[in-house]
């Protein structure tokens, strides 16, 4: 388990990502404080991090991503319950040996958009490019009908209920417009009524030194929210071969900070 554990991290961009973003950030050094609204802890061993109260920056963006590996949702204010912000990563697609399907293994996920959410979470709606029309999911439905599957995501498990045959016929049939080829086998499934995916601390304490107990999360992949700033953005792209947007994180928090506080985002606390 543990070996079949460090391969999947191996092929995570996400970890390689984390991998990436903790060298770039022993490059940067030093920290002048300026600007509105969060706080660092005082805990951990980072040289560079400034005192308790110190204040870094502004929240610039909200986004949540209700189906994994599909387009985000811009929102004004977000909720937060035990899985991070709510309608986070509650669905996604699996293949036909029930191995979660990403981005990296089909591209074509990056143009699926969500165009409808339910406010109590009940359903939502996606649509993608081309001929294929809108499909509105019935979250309540599929968790009432069951059978639940246990489906295995990064070595961490958890419940999820099948969307259906007619979600499945839906999801084929635009990745196979996209894709421009055949596609068949796939499935939508969605996180089961409250379930929560109990991440294993040392994983993520690999990558974030000061990373804490948390309740758990929905079908992300390390943790239950995800924040970025445009400091380390710049910071990353100074080193990159190619500029990246900082919509290429798919993070739930964006940060408008000073450019020299890159990176010391991973020390906040409150």
């Amino acid at each position: 388990r543990a070996w079949a554990l460090a391969r999947q991290l191996a092929q995570s961009p996400l970890f390689l990502l984390g991998l990436a973003l903790a060298l770039l950030r022993r490059l940067v050094a030093g920290a002048r404080l300026r600007g509105p609204l969060l706080r660092f802890g005082s805990h951990g061993r980072n040289a560079c991090r400034p005192p308790v109260g110190s204040i870094i920056g502004t929240v610039s963006r909200l986004n949540v991503f209700p189906a994994k590996s599909m387009r985000g949702v811009p929102v004004e204010h977000a909720r937060v319950d035990r899985n991070g912000l709510f309608w986070d990563r509650q669905i996604m697609v699996i293949n036909r040996n029930k191995v979660p399907t990403t981005q990296r293994m089909l591209p074509e996920l990056a143009r699926v958009e969500v165009t409808a959410l339910a406010p109590d979470g009940s359903a939502l709606t996606l649509r993608a490019p081309g001929a294929v029309p809108p499909m509105r999911l019935d979250l309540a439905a599929a968790r009432a009908r069951g059978p639940l599957e246990t489906i295995d995501l990064h070595g961490m498990r958890a419940k999820c209920a099948p969307l259906g045959e007619e979600a499945d016929g839906w999801i084929n049939a635009v990745l196979s417009e996209l894709g421009d080829r055949p596609r068949a086998g796939y499935r939508l499934m969605c996180i089961a009524a409250g379930e929560s995916r109990r991440v294993d601390a040392s994983v993520t304490r690999a990558l974030f030194r000061d990373t804490k107990p948390f309740d758990g999360t929905a079908l992300a992949d390390l943790a239950p929210i995800a924040l970025t700033s445009e400091a380390s953005l710049a910071a990353l792209n100074r080193q990159a071969r190619e500029a990246v947007p900082l919509d290429r994180f798919r993070s739930n928090i964006e940060l408008d900070t000073e450019l020299d506080l890159a990176f010391l985002e991973d020390h906040i606390q409150e």
